[in-house]
């Protein structure tokens, strides 16, 4: 690690989407400013954020104002701090060509460079976007990355990459929920996302409809804001006839809170090609919820220890989730069990990536100087 800097006021540049709009990653930037400040840092941030979900050509060129003006802002910062970090929040497509523009650009200065990972897409297969960041960012920079996995295959496909940090989302969230609100009888099933294609609402209205024929008393929670007005008008037409399941909006803070406490268990079909670590799967273990979910990025690792099921994501999700859903509402001693390492593996979580945070505190108060 870098030396940290003493008898001067830290600094850091963050670089990313900020909320609005709320996703995994806008929301993982907003923790990682209000973490830094907390901890003494003074922040400054450029925002790349889009103005909405859409994935239209209009949504992405509305964006570009948004990049030129957070380069010409890095700009300033390295001319206006001799010490310092920059720290990157990465993309999974196109957008890490600008990244590698913002990396060229701190590196012009004496400043510590941290780019942090937040996709699989890269990984699965080589990316020359990928490979044009590294060689940008150098081998003095320090990638953050999720689990254990996506360090030894991110190391492997970019031999570049010379100094990782593995620290999981958990080492940022709040500390687990007490199990006092744990449901003794199984009923309730919960989904929370942006509402896609890509995030499995089809395979939840799937599985729902045949949940239904099996019991009527197992219901569907979803939550979460639709990605494009063309797929809310869809949802709404698939669900029809399907009583078992509810569309409660979008959720944010005490809603949200509220949300997890009044489900029994999570499911997350991702099938988007970025997924990592999902904050929403921790979210669900840290009020002891265990989780179905695609095995995609490091979800596996999270729900080890009997937290929840990994599915295979050649499988049929449906022909692995109903089993187990059905098992938790005949036996409830093995749901409250669930609930159970649920609740401790999140707790692990946290434990394990105590010194990876405090590391990556340091790193972000670290210098060149």
């Amino acid at each position: 690690m870098a030396e940290v800097a003493r008898g001067a006021t830290a600094n850091l540049c963050v670089i990313g989407p900020q909320p609005p709009p709320r996703h995994g990653v806008s929301a993982m930037n907003e923790v990682v400013v209000d973490v830094s400040r907390a901890h003494g840092i003074a922040v400054t941030v450029l925002d790349t954020a889009p103005v909405s979900l859409e994935r239209a050509l209009t949504a992405r060129l509305g964006r570009i104002s948004k990049i030129y003006s957070a380069l010409a802002g890095v700009g300033r910062y390295v001319r206006q701090h001799s010490r310092g970090a920059v720290y990157i929040s990465l993309s999974g497509g196109l957008g890490l060509i600008w990244e590698a523009l913002f990396a060229w650009r701190a590196r012009t200065g004496r400043v510590q460079l941290v780019v942090h990972h937040h996709s699989f897409r890269y990984i699965d297969r080589a990316y020359w976007p990928l490979n044009l960041l590294v060689r940008t960012a150098g081998p003095e920079a320090l990638h953050v990355v999720l689990c254990s996995r996506m360090d030894e295959m991110l190391r492997h496909r970019y031999p570049g990459i010379r100094r990782t940090l593995i620290m999981s989302n958990a080492a940022l969230l709040k500390p687990a929920v007490p199990l006092r609100s744990a449901s003794t009888r199984f009923r309730t099933i919960g989904f929370l996302a942006n509402i896609s294609p890509a995030k499995g609402m089809l395979e939840v209205i799937n599985l729902a409809r045949i949940a239904l024929r099996e019991s009527e008393e197992i219901r569907f929670k979803i939550a979460g804001p639709f990605e494009s007005e063309r797929f809310e008008a869809q949802f709404k037409e698939m669900v029809q006839g399907l009583p078992n399941l509810e569309y409660v909006g979008p959720v944010y803070g005490e809603s949200k809170e509220i949300f997890f406490e009044n489900i029994d268990a999570f499911i997350f079909p991702t099938r988007y090609r970025n997924e990592a670590e999902p904050l929403v799967i921790l979210e669900a273990l840290r009020y002891g919820r265990p989780s179905i979910a695609f095995a995609r990025g490091c979800i596996g690792s999270l729900l080890e220890a009997g937290a929840g099921i990994a599915v295979p994501i050649e499988a049929d999700f449906a022909s692995f989730a109903l089993p187990e859903i059905l098992r938790w509402r005949r036996e409830s001693q093995a749901f409250a069990s669930a609930c159970d390492n649920a609740f401790r593996r999140y707790m692990s979580l946290q434990q394990a990536a105590a010194d990876a945070r405090t590391a990556f505190i340091c790193e972000l108060k670290s210098t060149r100087g």
